[in-house]
């Protein structure tokens, strides 16, 4: 009887020390929780008290992290536009530490500020684009640019980046698990449907990357991999047993590389599958050991899915009051968030519209000055050139004054000379044609006197040399050196003239009459003439064309 009075006394003594308890956690909590945005440093002596108190719950846990959510985003809104416009000028500014640059877009996409960050990366990757040394943290850079995309749901842009690396040569195992896994995240969320396999994509590049990643100990980039695979074997397969193998060795190497944000969204996953699983107990076990793995400060969102998480499992487990305290605190952490979110979002529009404003006048100047500078120039330049056209003409004025009649006399002789040639070479041809006529009347007359008497023999060698070749190799080539071009022209437009019509026209162009021309050929009148006909035919000559006047032209 004693022993139950006891145990009756000691549980009323516990009870009220921890409803004391409750009471002073509740109300410091509700005291820091209103003074969070008014007065910070009341908040956070509230925070400090609450931190102080020992043997606190889960629920407490949960509160006095949001709590500390609640203070330093306060101080987080107050600072970081400010340094965000102040950081991304500078970092755009100054190229000596262009890693910075490469960290900094990093931090703004983890950070939510997506559009900056993917601006800083493509900078990086600007200034590095002649450096071989960086070509990996290029494709390190892309990777993390298409993480950008997938966070702005343009899924298509990522897959594009993320396919033009993967097939580079010199891309390093690492960076290869990377975008593997990465491939793999945006195929999960892309709900296309006009694009076929996506699930087999998932599955194919998180097995690509857990493959290699597992040869070369990449701890960090193997469990975000066996993390993926886990989701799609529990959610899309549902294949429970292999999905918890996965998550649970996804977990251990998060654990290892101390990536306790990711150890929550996967301990999430897990926990989730046990509800399927209806395992109830084994969930919430599971939730609860990473209640309080990591400070909430960066790893805000993953604690807000794990609160709303436990409110799930607690209202499983038939643990109502546990169920709303989670539920409310995780919808508290939501709305903070998605109107950060919303924040971050008009922040970051204003930080670029500055950025823009500043640059633009900076640009503005630049333009000014290089305005002034080339007025300058020109000025100069057309000084400069009024002197020296001064200069060139006063010695051009004098220079011509005095070579003018030495240029005039140097013409005319030239003139002189030139009709000389001309007149050399016409007679040399007119001779040339000329010893052939005689050659030719002589040879006729020996022809008539021996036809008297019958001399035939005598008549057919006279034959054979009235029209030799040698006179015309004799004539051609006097013809040539006096026009050098006519025959190569007259070849060039008309191809499929005969020799005797070249010839004809040769003639023609020193102007020769019918008469002439049958005497030099040996032909009677009526020859040439039918000739002529010919020849302006495959001339294409009309009838009252001067067949003479056009292959002149010819020449012209």
């Amino acid at each position: 009887m004693k022993k139950n009075i006891f145990i009756v006394f000691f549980l009323l003594v516990t009870n009220l020390l921890i409803s004391q308890n409750i009471d002073l956690f509740d109300s410091l909590y509700n005291k820091g929780v209103d003074k969070a945005y008014k007065d910070t440093s009341i908040a956070n002596n509230m925070l400090v008290k609450l931190q102080e108190i020992n043997n606190l719950t889960n629920i407490e846990i949960a509160k006095l992290n949001y709590l500390k959510f609640k203070i330093y985003d306060n101080l987080r809104k107050k600072n970081k536009l400010k340094k965000l416009l102040n950081q991304n000028i500078s970092k755009i500014k100054n190229y000596n530490d262009v890693d910075s640059i490469l960290y900094e877009g990093i931090e703004f996409i983890h950070d939510s500020y997506t559009d900056m960050g993917i601006d800083l990366l493509f900078k990086f990757i600007e200034l590095t684009k002649n450096d071989a040394e960086k070509t990996n943290k290029q494709y390190f850079c892309k990777i993390n640019i298409s993480e950008g995309y997938r966070k702005k749901r343009e899924f298509q842009k990522g897959v594009n980046l993320l396919y033009s690396i993967i097939y580079r040569n010199d891309i390093s195992n690492k960076n290869i698990t990377f975008a593997y896994n990465r491939l793999a995240a945006n195929y999960n969320e892309w709900q296309n449907p006009n694009i076929k396999n996506l699930l087999d994509s998932v599955i194919k590049y998180s097995k690509l990357s857990v493959k290699i990643s597992r040869e070369n100990s990449y701890k960090s980039n193997l469990a975000s991999s066996l993390n993926e695979l886990g989701y799609i074997y529990a959610n899309k397969l549902y294949k429970y047993d292999q999905a918890e193998k996965y998550f649970i060795e996804a977990y251990q190497y998060f654990i290892e590389e101390k990536s306790f944000r990711n150890a929550i969204n996967t301990t999430i996953n897990l926990s989730g599958l046990y509800l399927r699983k209806g395992d109830y107990k084994k969930a919430l076990k599971t939730a609860e050991k990473v209640i309080n793995i990591c400070d909430i400060k960066g790893n805000e969102d993953a604690h807000m899915r794990l609160y709303l998480q436990l409110a799930k499992i607690y209202s499983y487990n038939k643990m109502y009051h546990s169920a709303y305290e989670f539920l409310s605190i995780g919808r508290n952490l939501q709305e903070k968030i998605n109107n950060n979110k919303t924040d971050k979002t008009i922040n970051e529009l204003a930080a670029r519209y500055d950025l823009k404003i500043k640059e633009t006048q900076i640009e503005k100047e630049k333009q000014k000055l290089r305005i002034e500078i080339k007025q300058k120039l020109y000025t100069y330049a057309i000084l400069g050139a009024l002197i020296l056209i001064l200069i060139i003409s006063y010695i051009t004025i004098t220079l011509k004054s005095k070579n003018i009649l030495q240029q005039k006399k140097l013409a005319d002789i030239d003139k002189k000379h030139l009709q000389a040639i001309s007149e050399i070479k016409n007679k040399e041809l007119l001779q040339a044609i000329a010893k052939k006529l005689s050659y030719d009347d002589v040879l006729l007359k020996i022809k008539d006197a021996l036809k008297e008497n019958d001399k035939r023999e005598i008549i057919n060698i006279v034959n054979k040399n009235i029209n030799t070749e040698n006179s015309w190799d004799s004539f051609l080539l006097k013809f040539t050196e006096l026009h050098p071009d006519f025959f190569a022209k007259l070849e060039e437009q008309f191809p499929n003239l005969t020799k005797s019509e070249k010839r004809l026209c040769g003639l023609l162009f020193i102007n020769f009459k019918s008469k002439d021309i049958a005497n030099v050929l040996n032909i009677n009148e009526n020859s040439v003439n039918k000739n002529r006909q010919r020849l302006r035919k495959k001339l294409k000559l009309k009838k009252k064309c001067d067949i003479s006047a056009y292959l002149i032209s010819i020449i012209k």
